[in-house]
């Protein structure tokens, strides 16, 4: 082989060796990007969850404290359910347009959201919907306790009568079987 045809086929080598580099960077890009949504929706989901279990966790030790202070309630435990974990509202930006036409006009909404440094803009957020309430206390056994506690998480959580349940708590073994 000559000078001239060596520095040639070093030439071919050097450009599919390029190519070869671009079109695995390429793919690591497009690959990267996908594992990274995958992460971000599983990450949304748990975040939810856990902003659910952490409203409602906050909520029972709250009421616990609430109710521990009621005359005659005593040793108490409370459980809270949730039917969501809250909502955040943000700001969007909405761009309406109509095209009319003989007989008809069409029209088409195009909305964006605000967005600032750290995110969208958030307006406001939903507190979490109450499904129910479940207390168990010594003195849940008395009718006036129990009214007492119904009142006090009705008033504290702005809930109905009909989702609060109060219970009387098993004495043996310091409410513990």
């Amino acid at each position: 082989m000559t000078k001239d045809g060596m520095l040639q086929f070093v030439k071919q080598k050097r450009k599919l060796i390029a190519v070869g580099i671009g079109i695995l960077g390429i793919l690591l890009l497009f690959l990267s990007e996908m594992i990274g949504t995958t992460a971000e929706k599983k990450q949304t989901g748990t975040v939810a969850a856990d902003t659910a279990s952490a409203a409602a966790d906050r909520l029972e030790k709250k009421l616990v404290s609430l109710i521990s202070a009621v005359d005659g309630a005593g040793k108490t435990v409370v459980m809270v359910t949730l039917d969501s974990a809250g909502e955040e509202f943000y700001a969007e930006d909405a761009e309406v347009r109509s095209e009319t036409g003989e007989r008809t006009t069409e029209y088409t909404e195009e909305r964006k959201y605000v967005l600032i440094d750290s995110g969208g803009l958030k307006l406001k957020t939903a507190e979490p919907q109450i499904r129910g309430v479940a207390v168990v206390c010594e003195g849940g056994g008395s009718s006036t306790v129990k009214r007492e506690i119904t009142e006090i998480v009705r008033a504290a959580l702005g809930i109905s009568r009909d989702k609060i349940y109060v219970a009387e708590m098993n004495q043996t073994n310091g409410g513990r079987k």
